[in-house]
């Protein structure tokens, strides 16, 4: 199942207020897409926090292995022991930011939770020092020694609408649900709800 931006933005929060004074204990690969991080705290229950090409979660459980994961190596030769400072959400897109810092080294794993999705290791001014796959499109290129660019933004910011961008609707030949997925990025079962709650015609 695909995440939303709005979903991811929810995952984000609860992360980032539990991951507080953690750092990184251990590092397992699980599947060639997904990879578990052992989080510790001198006076807290060890977290798991889990990232893959389709989300990232918090959970109490260890998963072992099944899959080789390309990456492993290298992020546990470099972030071992680093704390977890940061988790933030790229506007309202499906990419989050973890910043991990320690021992005056800083580095930054970006999730890319769309598409095929994508995991990537940068160092603290955003060069890709190693990824889960490269990228070569027309409007952007995804190598290691490069330096990380989003993708063009989808739409508006969902978290950061005001009334004055809804005035392009008064005026559009879509229907007002369709414009609204398409504008705000939002999947259809959310379309629907705001319509159903609203009490409006999603057709008007």
């Amino acid at each position: 199942m695909t995440l939303a931006g709005i979903e991811l933005r929810y995952l984000v929060d609860q992360i980032s207020e539990a991951i507080q004074d953690y750092y990184v204990s251990n590092i397992y690969g699980v599947t060639k897409d997904s990879i578990l991080f052992k989080l510790h705290h001198t006076e807290k229950s060890d977290i798991f926090m889990m990232i893959s090409t389709s989300g990232v979660w918090l959970t109490s459980v260890k998963i072992e292995q099944m899959e080789p994961n390309r990456l492993l190596k290298r992020l546990r030769s470099d972030l071992l022991r680093l704390k977890l400072k940061k988790v933030e959400q790229i506007a309202s897109e499906r990419i989050t930011y973890f910043t991990f810092a320690g021992f005056d080294k800083e580095f930054v794993i970006v999730g890319e939770f769309f598409g095929e999705g994508n995991i990537l290791l940068c160092n603290n001014e955003m060069k890709i020092l190693a990824l889960q796959h490269s990228i070569d499109v027309r409007h952007r290129k995804l190598g290691v020694g490069l330096v990380y660019t989003p993708p063009p933004m989808n739409g508006l910011d969902v978290i950061k609408i005001t009334e004055s961008d809804f005035e392009e609707l008064k005026t559009s030949d879509l229907p007002a649900a369709k414009w609204l997925g398409r504008t705000l990025g939002l999947p259809k079962k959310y379309v629907e709800g705001i319509f159903e709650i609203s009490e409006i015609d999603s057709n008007v």
